[in-house]
């Protein structure tokens, strides 16, 4: 009897096991999906769809994760996912508050509480190919020292770059947002040394993101504490010249250097530009019986939640341009 409760128990933690085992394999036979369909959510027009259809995605990765807590593919696609809501959402509806001067911090708790999730799964990624945060902390104190760390444990894939570009900008939004905190503020040269190594690697990445970095790093400082808000504005206006159809660059441009110069002119050739965008972006979103009639401003299709977004921005902006000129 008791030989065959044995037998019994043995069968059934090889049964269990071997199911693990296939759930894990699963786990890691779709995972690569998830990072190429990610891709597809950069399509999205509307920002609105954009809004409600990601974070039940990014919750079933996080389920599929929780099956397999090591997969690089699930943690780079998290670490980006994460950071980009929030940047793309959070901070979005932030923005209204920030340009009402208002005491309402519903919106920027948020965009904290998924930047710190990003920069999580994006550490966890980093410390799966051997880099840990204390090591980035000891590298920021040497030249260069974050860029050779980098490159002594990571290629130049896509995956890799993305992975990094989004954990840093994550940990540049949460420093950005909460500026009194002294000892998060000084995370800061990580993060740049993080953008430097992405950057030098591929500049074009993400249709201008380095550029909109850079030139809000420039632009956000005053001089005494090692700002070029001139140096921000010419980034800017050379990614603009760049990608004219890029219209978060445009509304980058007016958020982050623009208002905060009080810079009348240069607003109304943006705003000029963008009304036009927004004729445009609107007409494309509505299905007309007509031939579509192919367009250069379209043609980067990965491109078009930026546009979505850059005019999202604008719309916000624009509700309190009398307030800020």
């Amino acid at each position: 009897m008791n030989t065959f409760k044995w037998g019994l128990l043995a069968i059934l933690l090889t049964i269990t096991s071997s199911c693990s085992g296939l759930r894990r394999m699963a786990v890691g036979t779709t995972s690569p999906l998830f990072v190429e369909a990610g891709y597809e959510m950069q399509t999205e027009a509307s920002w609105d769809n954009f809004k409600l259809g990601v974070l039940g995605n990014l919750k079933l990765m996080e389920g599929m994760l929780y099956v397999r807590k090591s997969d690089e593919n699930l943690l780079a696609t998290l670490a980006k996912g994460y950071s980009g809501y929030a940047f793309a959402i959070n901070e979005t509806q932030y923005l209204k508050d920030k340009l009402a001067e208002n005491d309402k911090e519903y919106h920027k708790n948020l965009a904290i509480m998924n930047y710190s999730k990003g920069l999580r799964y994006g550490l966890r990624w980093l410390l799966e190919n051997d880099i840990s945060y204390k090591q980035l902390q000891k590298s920021a104190g040497d030249n260069l020292g974050i860029e050779k760390l980098l490159d002594s444990q990571l290629g130049d894939d896509t995956i890799e770059l993305e992975t990094v570009l989004f954990s840093a900008q994550a940990l540049a939004s949460l420093i950005n947002l909460q500026k009194t905190n002294l000892r998060l503020v000084a995370q800061l040269s990580i993060a740049k040394g993080m953008f430097d190594w992405v950057c030098k690697k591929r500049p074009d990445i993400n249709f201008g993101t380095c550029s909109i970095f850079y030139g809000s790093y420039e632009a956000g400082r005053p001089k005494m504490l090692g700002g070029n808000p001139q140096k921000g504005k010419e980034i800017f206006k050379k990614l603009i010249a760049k990608n004219p159809h890029n219209w978060l660059a445009r509304a980058a441009f007016i958020e982050y250097y623009i208002i905060p110069m009080s810079d009348e002119k240069e607003y109304k050739i943006q705003k000029l530009a963008l009304r036009k965008a927004q004729v445009i972006h609107n007409k494309d979103l509505k299905w007309s019986p007509a031939s579509p009639v192919k367009s250069e401003v379209f043609a980067a299709k990965e491109m078009r939640f930026f546009q979505a977004l850059g005019l999202k921005r604008f719309q916000i902006i624009r509700r309190f341009e009398k307030d800020i000129f």
